[in-house]
């Protein structure tokens, strides 16, 4: 079967010159449906930037990224919204909840966006947000949650729509370890049985277990492991 994701000498510059800093060098992975992938390293080890590239919100300096069998370096720029939005489900460390709207409404919107109906909208983020233990928090904005809450209800909103690919980052850093481990079952029921490819950046060695395969990432160069360690 085809991987949902093909990484191949990735590299990423910043700068130029004399200040040029290479963020990532010569990567080369693959994510395959039902497969969990976690990357760790030290901080400042270009985990984000290749998450964030994953999710075609940067370019890479060189290199290939196939996405869904696309290959992203020959995708017109304003396709790339188009294909986040379809294939993409994200997971951010800072929530990058909506203030002003309910967590409800906060889950709801990507599914809006996909065209799906208001009602119908409103009726599956409930249950995406049943699914993460906040059914009775449904009408609480941002503000009135807590931070573990809110990194819930990011997750519950990266599952809109189903997308195939779940990109996580650090998603149980604000949870503590029963709440983490149901946020790591949700995610890993979504690759093992729903067949999604999710790949979670990590420094929590508490859900370590959970991951099909770690790779670690030092100095911008990926290398994979066979342990947990």
């Amino acid at each position: 079967m085809q991987p949902f994701l093909e990484v191949t000498n990735l590299t990423k510059t910043y700068g130029q010159g004399e200040l040029a800093v290479d963020a990532l060098r010569g990567v080369t992975f693959h994510v395959a449906p039902g497969e969990m992938l976690f990357m760790v390293g030290p901080s400042g080890s270009g985990k984000s930037t290749l998450l964030s590239i994953l999710g075609c919100v940067l370019s890479p300096t060189t290199g290939s990224v196939r996405l869904m069998g696309q290959e992203l370096s020959t995708t017109p720029e304003k396709e790339l919204p188009i294909l986040r939005r379809k294939y993409i489900g994200f997971v951010f460390q800072t929530h990058n909840l909506i203030e002003a709207i309910s967590a409800e409404a906060n889950v709801a919107l990507p599914l809006l966006f996909r065209g799906v109906a208001p009602r119908e909208a409103n009726a599956q983020a409930g249950a995406l947000l049943k699914s993460v233990g906040l059914q009775n928090k449904r009408h609480r904005r941002p503000r009135d949650l807590s931070g573990g809450e809110k990194q819930r209800v990011a997750v519950a909103r990266a599952l809109a729509g189903r997308p195939p690919i779940l990109l996580a980052d650090e998603p149980t850093a604000s949870l503590d370890a029963e709440n983490g481990r149901g946020v790591m079952d949700t995610l890993s029921d979504l690759a093992h049985r729903g067949g999604h490819a999710v790949v979670v950046v990590t420094h929590d060695n508490r859900i370590f277990e959970y991951a099909d395969r770690l790779l670690h990432i030092e100095d911008g160069a990926l290398v994979e492991r066979d342990d947990h360690e």
